[in-house]
């Protein structure tokens, strides 16, 4: 079952700041967040978890599975 990451924990596991998430997020280079409710919006922890792995790859710190 999946999880779902509100803004301060999408922060926490990030290290972004609040803007940098949503700059990232608007060049398409970072997961969109998607609607709780009509005023909360939630990340899914996978793709989070994904682009931080993407990350670490591309700066050479973590080997592709084999």
């Amino acid at each position: 079952m999946p999880q779902f990451w509100r803004l301060p924990r999408v922060q926490q596991e990030t290290g972004l700041s609040r803007s940098s998430i949503y700059e990232l997020m608007a060049a398409q280079q970072f997961p969109k967040s998607f609607p709780l409710t009509e005023r909360c919006v939630a990340w899914v922890s996978a793709e989070v978890e994904e682009w931080k792995a993407d990350r670490l790859k591309a700066a050479g710190k973590l080997k592709e599975a084999a």
